[in-house]
């Protein structure tokens, strides 16, 4: 909230708005976007993708990178005990990337980044592992996946060009959690 009462009065926000388009023009790009009231299109000078692993403002401005991408899948669990706690989990049978354990609130939640082929039953096995080794994980309360980007070279982060730039995940940054 603090972000967005930083905008000038100057600027239109569209706070449910999903962008359908991006062509770059001589004086910037145009966005096509759709709302609850219908269709709109409007012109920028400058573009700021902040639109995570996903995200159309990359495709639009580096139509031909690719950078590999994993499906996260997260499930939270009920516990009593919430002392602090961090795992990170490094097994190599069911990603190259990691998984990791936290205690948040009254709650542990499991989750990992897992090669999209297989994602859930690799996450599924990882999960039965740490149930053998004592974790509480037989009865999720809640599940979550998305999409995250897996870089493997630094030539994965592209942060923008042409007065459009990139933050956080539409770049290729990738947070540990």
């Amino acid at each position: 909230m603090w972000c967005i009462a930083q905008i000038p009065d100057t600027v239109k926000l569209e706070s449910s708005a999903k962008v359908t388009a991006i062509l770059k023009i001589d004086q910037g790009y145009t966005v096509d976007y759709t709302t609850p009231h219908g269709r709109y299109q409007a012109t920028t000078r400058y573009l700021i993708g902040a639109d995570g692993a996903n995200s159309i403002v990359r495709k639009a401005i580096y139509p031909k990178h690719r950078i590999r991408t994993y499906l996260s899948i997260q499930e939270w669990y009920q516990v009593s005990d919430s002392r602090p706690f961090y795992a990170s989990i490094f097994d190599p049978e069911a990603t190259d990337c990691y998984s990791w354990a936290l205690y948040k609130n009254d709650y542990l939640l499991f989750g990992g980044a897992y090669p999209q082929t297989g994602a859930r039953q690799r996450f599924e096995n990882q999960k039965q592992k740490l149930i053998d080794h004592g974790y509480p994980l037989q009865h999720p309360i809640k599940r979550q996946a998305c999409l995250v980007l897996r870089p493997e070279k630094l030539s994965d982060i592209v942060t923008g060009k042409d007065n459009a730039y990139l933050i956080g995940e539409a770049a290729g940054w990738v947070s540990p959690s």
